[in-house]
């Protein structure tokens, strides 16, 4: 938790327990990949000066909390009665450990930092990156829709989702562009702007059943890659006046995506479809990004981080289906809240039909 209060017209963070020791290690280990990419000398002193501050802070602040060597030797005494008991560790309880051990590298955040030449520099993100064919543009489909494709294939499981067995699965992929940002004030004045545009892809299956003319549509996503094409902003640092009015300014320079938006923990719902009498309703849920400035500790999360519905006639559904590709573009900054006014949203689909 970050409170903030005002000594002499500058913003001071406070740190407040339980989350303060976090809020510093996140920060510094945010600072060194910084520090890794920049190649502005004037920016490295700067981020080194407070890496300097900060480790003085994680001193501080986390002398109370047992060390992670202390953990692991506690994790240690444990198991070993454990493994004393049940001899030698099997092969495929080592497959096992070596799978957690993938999946807490893909959900390893990516950052970026805009670099002194105004290109967006991404830190590496572990095992999260699809691997590619050279010369070939390869869509890798997680492994769950496969499942799914075999759950609707198979006559059980249709009945138990009370699908006709004569339903189709056709493979889908597309992406959604958000194209907007996000203000907030102090005292009516700007405090914080930012403008990005957030990228996201995703693969699916569209689930037709039903007879010719009368046919029902359900389809299921997965996100494969979230990035930021582009971003910028700036926080105001430090007030003057009365009433307060910003002296001082520091540039939003990185972005990340929280664990909680990395596949597979947004696994599925980036978009959805299910059709009744009324039509088909269309479902997208944005995805969320973090931002920060390499000059302070706070984060800021992407507005317009909500969920957009729309209601498509089946008449109109139907012309998609048959060019297989559907191309949307809404204007939702007055429909979404924390959004821009003229903050879009982009959705592109296609349909891999035989």
């Amino acid at each position: 938790m970050l409170s903030i209060f005002f000594w002499e017209g500058t913003i001071v963070p406070v740190y407040a327990a339980p989350n303060a020791c976090e809020a510093v290690q996140s920060r510094v280990r945010i600072l060194k990949e910084t520090l890794k990419k920049t190649t502005n000398k004037k920016a490295a002193a700067r981020i080194q000066t407070e890496l300097n501050k900060l480790s003085k802070d994680q001193a501080r602040l986390c002398k109370k909390q047992p060390s992670v060597k202390l953990q692991q030797q506690k994790t240690g005494k444990v198991a070993k009665p454990q493994q004393q008991k049940a001899g030698r560790t099997t092969k495929p309880q080592q497959q096992k450990a070596g799978k957690v051990t993938r999946s807490q590298q893909q959900k390893a955040p990516r950052l970026a930092v805009e670099s002194s030449g105004g290109r967006v520099a991404a830190a590496p993100a572990g095992s999260s990156r699809k691997k590619s064919v050279p010369g070939k543009k390869v869509i890798q489909r997680p492994q769950i829709i496969d499942q799914q494709v075999q759950a609707v294939n198979d006559e059980s499981s249709l009945r138990m989702l009370k699908q006709p067995a004569g339903a189709k699965t056709i493979p889908v992929t597309g992406h959604l562009l958000l194209a907007g940002g996000n203000t907030s004030t102090f005292y009516g004045k700007v405090r914080q702007e930012l403008t990005y545009t957030i990228l996201e892809t995703f693969v699916g299956n569209l689930i037709v059943s039903g007879p010719p003319g009368q046919e029902e549509y359900t389809l299921r996503t997965l996100s494969t890659e979230i990035n930021v094409e582009k971003f910028g902003g700036q926080v105001c640092s430090k007030y003057a006046g009365s009433p307060p009015k910003c002296t001082q300014w520091q540039k939003i320079d990185l972005w990340q995506v929280p664990d909680s938006e990395i596949p597979p923990g947004r696994a599925a719902g980036v978009v959805s479809l299910t059709s009744d009498a009324r039509g088909v309703m269309l479902r997208v849920d944005v995805p969320v990004v973090e931002f920060g400035s390499s000059a302070n500790i706070e984060s800021y999360r992407s507005g317009c981080s909500q969920t957009y519905r729309e209601t498509i006639s089946r008449k109109e559904f139907t012309q998609w289906f048959r060019r297989s590709k559907i191309e949307l573009k809404r204007k939702v900054g007055k429909t979404m809240p924390n959004c821009s006014p003229d903050t879009t949203l982009t959705l592109v689909m296609e349909f891999k039909r035989k």
